[in-house]
C-alpha cells in the first residue's frame, strides 16, 4: 500500500502526462492483483482487505482524472473506477455519480455539446453509471442521486451516438428496478427525449427506445398518453406510437405490442387508455408477421377476460350496474355469416371461419369504445396520404387495416355508425390510389357481412316503410308517423338523388359490394325494390360511362344473388313463376336501356348481361325476348331505348304476333303530343316508329293499321306548328309517309279511303314550299308515286306546278332531287292514270299541254346552272322525256334548239338533240 502512495501523488502532476499515465497503469495493476487475493474473514485481526484499502485510497484522486486533457488517461481512469465498484461502500456513490454527471450530464457553455468530447469515454461513463445502479440498487434512493441520473440520461439520449442511446435505455431499466418509487418523479422528463428517438435510423436504437418508453409509462409517465389536448396531432405521443407500430422491423412492432399488453392490463387507469391504444392492437391483427398477429389476438382475448372480470355484477337492474355484453344482442355462432370473400385484398386477414370468431367479451370491449376512435380512422382514410417513416406502409392503408379489424369485432353493432362509414367508403372507392380503391372494395363487402340490406337501402331507394290508408309511414314497431299533405306529395329523396353525378357511381359500387356481403340475408322483396329503383328513368344516365359500368355490376350481382343459397327467384320453374317473369322483365329493361348509350364499351357489356340473365333464367335469349315482348309494350318501365332494342332484337314471329300491340302503342304514345313539354322522349319514340316502318317487320302492317297511323299520328304531325320542336316531328312524319308511298301501300287504300288519300296528297303538296329543306326533299321524292294514284288532271296540274317551283329551291340537294324525280315520273309513266298521261304526254287528240311546255322550259333554264350535278340530272331527265314519246321528243328538241345558243356550255343541249 505504501508503494502506491507515490503513484497516487503523481496522478496530480498536470505537467507530465507520461508520469500520470504510468502511475495510473501501476494503480490498475495493483487493484487487479489485490482482487485476486482471498478476502479476509470477520475473525481476522485486519478485517479490511488490501483490495478495499487500495480502492479507498485511489478512487477520489482517480475521479479527478475524469477531466484530464488526455483521452487515454480518462479512459484508464474510468476503467479504474469501474474495478472499484462493488468493493467500496455506499459513501462513494455521490462523488462518482457527480463526476459522471459533470462529464456527460452537462453541456459546454453555449450548448455546443457535452463536456466529454470522446464518444468512447462517454459510453464508458454511462456504463459506469449503469453499473452503479446495478451494484448499489438499495443505496440510490438514500444517496438522493435521482436528479443526477435524470440529467445523465437526458443528455445521453440527445447524443448522436447510437451506442450511447442504447446504453441509456439499459440505464433506464436499472433505474426503474433500483428506485421505482422515485422514477415516477422524473419519468415525464425522460419520456420526451426517449420519444424523440422513435424516428432514429437504426432499428436497434428504436427497439431499445420502445423498451425504455414502456418502462417509463409503467413508472408514472402514463399521463403522456393523454397529451392530445395539449399538442397538435403530429406532436402527440399517440402519433409517435402510430409510427412505431408500423415499423419495418418486426421486433420493434412486437416489442411495442407487448408494451401495449402491459399498459392495457397492468396500469391503474388502464380502462382510460382503451380508446387510445386499441386501434393499434386491432391494426396488429392484420400484421404480415404471424408472430405479431398472434400476439395481438392473444391480447384481445386477455382484454376480453378482464372485461368479464370487471363486470361480474349480475344485478338484473341495468341502472344499478355497468352495461355488459349480456345487455347487447349478438347473433349466435350458427348465424355468423360465411366470411368467404369475393373481393381480393393485399392485407393479411385473420381466419374467417366461425370457430375463429372473436370472443364475445373482446367484441364487447371494442364495441364500447369504438365511437371514440372510429371518426379519426375514417378521417385518415379520406385525408391526403403520406408514407409512415421507417415503414413500408402508408397512413391511409394503415387506417383501412384498422377499419377492417374494427368491423370484425364490432360486427352488427357497426349499424350505429353506418352513415359515417358509408360516407368514407363512397368517397374513396374510386380513389386515384389503386391499392386504396381495391381495399375499399374489400372493406365494403366485409361491411355487408355484418349489416342487412334494409340498413343501407336508402343509398339508392326512397323510404320503403309501410304506410297506412292516409299515406302516413309506419315504423317496424307499428308506430304511425303523421305527415302533412305537402310532405306526402314530395318525392322522397335518397343519397343517390341528391348527390352529384360523379358520386353516384361510387354509391352504386359501394352498394354492389354491400350486396355481395349480404348473400345470406337479402330478401326477394328487397331485390324487387332494387330492380325497380334502377329501372327508373332518372337513375340511369347514358352519358356517364363510370356510372353505367357500376350499374351493370350491381345488376349482375343481383342476378347472382337470385340464384345462390338455393334460391330460384329468376326461373319460371320455381315456386312463383309470375314473380320470376316480373323480375326478369325489370332486369331486361335496365340492360336494354343501357344498350342505347353512345359509349362504345357499354352496349357489349349490357348485351353480355342479357345473356347472363337468360342463363340464370334457364332459357335462350330468343325465348327471353319472346316472353317479355308483349309485357314490355304495356309496362311503365318502357322507355325509348328499351323499345328500340325490343324492336331490333325480337324475331319475325314475335313481331307478327304482337304487331297490333306495337301499332296501338305508337298511336298511344304519339297521337297527342304537347310540343312544349317533354319532346325528347316523344321524338325518340317517333324515330323508332320510322325505323320500325322502314324495316321488314313494318312491311307486314295491315291496311287498317296503316290507316290508324295516318289518321292519328302521321298526318296530324305533318301540319305546320309555331313550335320549333314541331319541325322535327313533321320531318319524321313525312319520312314515315314516304316509306308507305315508296312501298306502294297507299294506292290500294284509295278506293276505300279516298278522303284520307286526298288529305295525304294535300299534305305532300303543302310541303313543297315549307321552311324545312328535309321535308321539301321528301315531298319531291314522293311526287312520282303520287302521280300513279287515280287523281284528276286538275289536281295533277296543281301538283306539278308546285313541284316545278322546287327548281328554284335554295338547297342544291332539293333541286337535284327535283330533276331526278322528274326523270322517274316519265320513266314510270306507264303506271300513271290515263288522265295524268294525257296531261303529261302530248297526244293527237289533246295536243301539247301547257304543263309539258312549262316543264321543258323550266328544265332548260336550270340546265344552264353553274352546278354540274344539277345540269347532269336535268339533262338525263329531258333525255328520258324525249325518249318517252315522239311527240315529247319533238317538243323537247325544238325548245332545246331555241335556247342552245344562250347556254354557256352547249354540251348538254347536244346530248338532248342527239338522243
Amino acid at each position: 500500500m505504501e508503494l502506491l502512495q507515490r503513484d497516487i501523488n503523481c496522478l496530480g502532476d498536470k505537467s507530465d502526462l507520461g508520469k500520470r499515465r504510468q502511475s495510473l497503469q501501476r494503480i490498475k495493476k495493483a487493484l487487479a492483483n489485490a482482487s485476486k487475493q482471498p478476502e479476509k474473514g470477520p475473525d481476522d485481526e485486519e478485517c479490511e482487505s488490501e483490495h478495499l484499502q487500495i480502492c479507498k485510497a485511489v478512487y477520489r484522486p482517480v475521479l479527478k482524472l475524469f477531466s484530464d486533457s488526455s483521452e487515454s488517461v480518462r479512459e484508464s481512469a474510468v476503467d479504474t473506477i469501474v474495478s472499484c465498484m462493488g468493493v467500496l461502500d455506499e459513501t462513494c456513490l455521490n462523488p462518482v455519480v457527480e463526476q459522471i454527471a459533470f462529464r456527460i450530464g452537462m453541456e459546454k457553455e453555449g450548448g455546443r455539446g457535452l463536456l466529454e468530447p470522446s464518444e468512447d469515454v462517454r459510453l464508458q461513463l454511462l456504463e459506469l453509471a449503469t453499473k452503479v445502479l446495478r451494484t448499489y440498487p438499495h443505496d440510490i434512493a438514500a444517496a438522493n442521486l435521482i436528479d443526477w441520473y435524470k440529467e445523465i440520461i437526458i443528455h445521453c439520449l440527445r447524443d448522436p451516438m447510437p451506442e450511447l442511446k442504447k446504453e441509456a435505455s439499459a440505464t433506464i431499466k436499472e433505474l426503474c428496478s433500483a428506485v421505482p418509487s422515485q422514477v415516477k418523479y422524473i419519468s415525464k422528463n425522460l419520456v420526451e427525449p426517449v420519444r424523440a428517438n422513435f424516428k432514429h435510423k437504426h432499428g436497434q436504437v428504436r427497439l431499445q427506445m420502445v423498451k425504455a418508453f414502456s418502462r417509463l409509462i409503467m413508472h408514472g409517465a402514463a399521463e403522456v398518453l393523454e397529451d392530445t389536448r395539449d399538442f397538435t396531432e403530429t406532436q402527440t405521443t399517440l402519433y409517435a406510437l402510430g409510427i412505431v407500430i408500423n415499423d419495418q422491423n418486426e421486433s420493434v412492432r412486437l416489442t411495442l405490442l407487448k408494451s401495449f399488453s402491459k399498459w392495457l392490463t397492468r396500469l391503474v387507469g388502464r380502462l382510460d387508455h382503451h380508446h387510445r391504444l386499441m386501434p393499434f392492437v386491432l391494426l396488429c391483427l392484420t400484421d404480415a408477421s404471424s408472430q405479431v398477429s398472434t400476439r395481438a389476438r392473444q391480447l384481445m382475448d386477455e382484454l376480453g377476460r378482464l372485461y368479464a372480470k370487471d363486470n361480474e355484477n349480475n344485478d338484473p337492474h341495468v341502472e344499478h350496474r355497468h352495461i355488459t355484453y349480456k345487455d347487447i344482442e349478438w347473433y349466435a355462432d350458427e348465424f355468423y355469416p360465411d366470411m368467404t370473400m369475393e373481393s381480393p385484398t393485399n392485407i393479411p386477414q385473420p381466419y374467417g371461419a366461425r370457430e375463429h370468431r372473436p370472443d364475445v367479451c373482446s367484441r364487447m370491449v371494442v364495441t364500447e369504445c369504438v365511437r371514440r376512435w372510429l371518426p379519426d380512422v375514417l378521417k385518415k382514410i379520406i385525408d391526403p396520404d403520406w408514407s409512415v417513416p421507417f415503414s413500408h406502409m402508408k397512413q391511409r392503408t394503415v387506417a383501412v387495416r384498422m377499419l377492417q379489424s374494427t368491423l370484425r369485432y364490432v360486427e352488427s353493432n357497426i349499424v350505429q355508425y353506418l352513415q359515417e362509414v358509408l360516407d368514407c367508403l363512397y368517397k374513396t372507392v374510386y380513389d386515384d390510389d389503386k391499392h386504396i380503391a381495391k381495399e375499399i372494395l374489400y372493406t365494403s363487402e366485409l361491411l355487408g357481412k355484418f349489416t342487412e340490406p334494409k340498413h343501407y337501402i336508402p343509398l339508392i331507394l326512397a323510404d320503403q316503410r309501410k304506410r297506412d290508408a292516409d299515406g302516413n309511414p309506419i315504423t317496424d314497431d307499428g308506430v304511425v308517423v303523421v305527415t302533412t299533405d305537402e310532405d306526402k306529395k314530395k318525392e322522397p329523396s335518397t343519397w343517390y338523388s341528391v348527390c352529384t353525378p360523379k358520386i353516384r357511381a361510387s354509391l352504386v359500387t359501394v352498394f354492389c359490394q354491400l350486396l355481395k356481403g349480404a348473400k345470406e340475408t337479402i330478401t326477394l322483396s328487397q331485390v324487387d325494390a332494387i330492380v325497380e329503383a334502377v329501372g327508373k328513368e332518372e337513375f340511369i344516365d347514358l352519358d356517364r360511362e363510370l356510372l353505367l359500368n357500376s350499374i351493370i355490376n350491381l345488376l349482375q350481382t343481383v342476378m347472382v344473388l337470385c340464384t345462390e343459397q338455393g334460391r330460384n327467384w329468376l326461373s319460371t320453374s320455381g315456386d312463383d313463376p309470375e314473380h320470376a317473369r316480373q323480375l326478369q322483365f325489370g332486369l331486361l329493361c335496365c340492360f336494354l336501356r343501357m344498350t342505347a348509350t353512345e359509349i362504345a364499351a357499354i352496349p357489349p357489356r349490357a348485351e353480355e348481361s342479357i345473356q347472363l340473365l337468360a342463363k340464370h333464367s334457364n332459357q335462350t335469349i330468343q325465348d327471353l325476348y319472346k316472353t317479355h315482348f308483349g309485357t314490355a309494350l304495356n309496362s311503365p318501365l318502357l322507355s325509348p331505348p328499351v323499345l328500340r332494342n325490343l324492336l331490333e332484337t325480337a324475331s319475325a314471329d314475335t313481331h307478327a304476333e304482337h304487331r297490333d300491340k306495337i301499332v296501338h302503342l305508337f298511336v298511344k304514345l304519339l297521337s297527342e303530343i304537347d310540343y312544349d313539354v317533354d319532346t325528347s322522349n316523344n321524338l325518340e319514340y317517333f324515330l323508332h316508329l320510322n325505323s320500325y316502318l322502314d324495316s321488314s317487320n313494318g312491311a307486314g302492317l295491315t291496311d287498317e293499321q296503316i290507316e290508324m297511323l295516318l289518321r292519328l299520328v302521321l298526318i296530324p304531325h305533318c301540319s305546320w306548328n309555331v313550335s320549333r320542336a314541331s319541325q322535327q316531328f313533321r320531318r319524321i312524319a313525312m319520312g314515315c309517309i314516304s316509306i308507305f308511298v315508296a312501298r306502294n301501300r297507299l294506292l290500294p287504300l284509295f278506293p276505300k279511303m279516298g278522303d284520307l288519300m286526298k288529305t295525304t296528297i294535300d299534305v305532300v303538296q303543302s310541303s313543297y314550299d315549307t321552311d324545312d329543306a328535309a321535308v321539301r326533299a321528301v315531298a319531291v321524292t314522293m311526287t312520282p308515286s303520287l302521280l300513279k294514284w287515280p287523281i284528276e288532271a286538275g289536281q295533277c296540274n296543281e301538283i306539278m306546278k308546285e313541284f316545278l317551283k322546287c327548281y328554284n329551291d335554295q338547297k342544291d340537294s332539293v333541286r337535284i332531287g327535283t330533276a331526278k324525280a322528274l326523270k322517274r315520273i316519265y320513266t314510270e309513266m306507264e303506271s300513271a292514270s290515263d288522265r295524268v298521261k294525257d296531261l303529261m304526254v302530248p297526244t293527237p287528240q289533246f295536243g301539247t299541254s301547257q304543263l309539258v311546255e312549262e316543264v321543258v322550259k323550266l328544265s332548260l333554264i336550270h340546265m344552264d346552272d353553274p352546278n354540274e350535278d344539277l345540269k347532269e340530272a336535268i339533262c338525263s331527265a329531258l333525255v328520258t322525256m324525249a325518249n318517252r314519246a315522239p311527240s315529247l321528243k319533238e317538243v323537247v328538241q325544238t325548245k332545246t334548239k331555241a335556247v342552245k345558243s344562250k347556254h354557256s356550255v352547249p354540251t348538254y343541249c347536244d346530248q338532248i338533240l342527239t338522243c
